[in-house]
């Protein structure tokens, strides 16, 4: 009778640990199962995606937790399970349940940095919105770091959880880390000129630059290490991020995209200027009426007399275009129809040349010495 009694209770409580065990595992279900169903409709009427993506990324790892805590429960209560196996089974235990929320946080902002990134929400303008803290071009650089803190903290976590004293390990990694940081100081400096480019939004993916009058292109893609940026001959160049944060950078995407189409021309000194200032004109108003597309109608070109040069008088013939790329075209086709009007109008645009002057019966100049 002795025997039976342990054997009898021993198959009770095992049933009841798989019972309470599956309890948990049904409540994780539902709970998941009552987000997609219903809560998530009822979330679906707000003005932004913010809360579904949250939705989304926690049902599984709350039914994962569930169980795990399911199997975590059982494993205390039940009494013939000895305290070693109890011991290591409730470290593993723990340990998995910790990469489960990590991975959820994970999700959790990862999913919001795309939503943010790709599809920007419009709010009213007395809303908040992340375009008041950070250009949305530059929440990849915060996605990536934000994976690399989560994953780095959940294995800490997950190595105190086993047992691991993770005091020597942050020790070691502070020593360590020390020699790293002077091994890879290039990869450092980089990284940080990146995420100050980056926060302050000097640059953005698909701003036109030029660097220092060398490099001139559209930024492709700010990495961590280098900048890549597309030349017109559709060639890419990559630029370490501290060279970039130390050059000097004209971005034409910064603020107003309009740019002038400039082109200085000179006319002979003998020409009426005034004649000059009308066709010029007349020039630019033509410009202006057959390319209205590129052109910013509301500003009225330019002709300005600049300088007297050595073989002409400067003139300076401007008009404003849309975009910097628009003012290539219209200053190849003002140059065309400059050429072509000043023909026709009989205005000389000198070669260089030189005038000597010389006094009445001063000829000793003209004179070769017997020795040349």
């Amino acid at each position: 009778m002795n025997l039976v009694i342990p054997e009898l209770f021993t198959w009770k409580e095992t049933i009841y640990s798989l019972i309470t065990l599956l309890c948990f595992a049904i409540a994780g279900i539902v709970i998941s199962w009552a987000i997609n169903r219903y809560v998530h409709k009822w979330v679906g009427g707000t003005s932004n995606n913010y809360d579904d993506l949250i939705l989304q990324a926690v049902r599984g790892p709350i039914t994962w937790e569930l169980i795990l805590f399911g199997l975590l429960f059982t494993t205390q209560t039940t009494s013939y399970i000895g305290d070693v196996a109890a011991e290591a089974t409730f470290s593993v235990i723990q340990a998995l349940m910790i990469v489960v929320a990590a991975l959820g946080l994970k999700n959790i902002i990862t999913g919001l940095i795309e939503e943010f990134a790709t599809k920007p929400q419009s709010a009213p303008e007395e809303d908040f919105q992340i375009s008041d803290l950070v250009d949305a071009k530059a929440l990849p650089f915060w996605r990536r770091l934000f994976n690399v803190v989560i994953i780095s903290l959940g294995v800490l976590f997950v190595f105190q959880a086993l047992g691991v004293q993770i005091s020597p390990i942050l020790a070691g990694l502070g020593i360590g880390g020390i020699a790293v940081a002077l091994a890879i100081q290039p990869l450092l400096s980089n990284l940080i000129a990146s995420s100050f480019m980056l926060s302050d939004s000097s640059l953005r993916v698909g701003d036109l630059i030029e660097i220092e009058g060398t490099t001139f292109g559209y930024v492709d893609d700010i990495g961590w290490r280098a900048t890549r940026v597309r030349t017109f001959d559709n060639n890419i160049v990559m630029i370490p991020n501290a060279t970039l944060a130390n050059s000097t950078v004209t971005n034409f995407d910064s603020t107003d995209p309009a740019a002038d189409a400039r082109l200085v021309v000179g006319v002979a000194y003998e020409v009426d200027l005034d004649h000059v200032e009308q066709v010029c004109r007349e020039i630019l108003e033509s410009l202006k009426s057959d390319f209205v597309e590129i052109t910013i109608t509301e500003r009225d070109p330019v002709v300005m007399f600049t300088a007297f040069g050595d073989s002409n008088i400067d003139i300076l013939l401007k008009i404003r275009s849309k975009t910097l790329a628009d003012s290539y075209t219209l200053k190849h086709e003002l140059l065309k129809r400059t050429h072509k009007r000043f023909q026709e109008e009989n205005i000389v645009i000198n070669y260089p040349a030189r005038r000597l002057i010389l006094e009445e019966g001063d000829t000793t100049g003209l004179i070769r010495s017997p020795n040349m």
